[in-house]
């Protein structure tokens, strides 16, 4: 599942978790006196099929940014 987990906007922003959305990845901390809140994206995928152990292997993941003019990229 790719998706965000959102803490505040309805709910006080506290550290737990308020709701899970699904479908888009997003990275949000807004920071504001009235409502604030903060989503952190959620990326999974299959690693089963790679080799245990590779001594010294590095792993980079690309992303794809849209809406980059703002006010928050997705």
């Amino acid at each position: 599942m790719d998706g965000t987990i959102r803490d505040g906007l309805q709910d006080p922003k506290d550290g737990i978790p308020d709701d899970i959305i699904g479908v888009l990845v997003q990275v949000l901390d807004v920071d504001r006196l009235d409502l604030p809140f903060e989503d952190r994206g959620i990326i999974e995928f299959d690693i089963s099929g790679l080799t245990p152990s590779v001594p010294g292997a590095t792993v980079e993941l690309l992303l794809n940014v849209f809406s980059a003019m703002g006010p928050y990229p997705f």
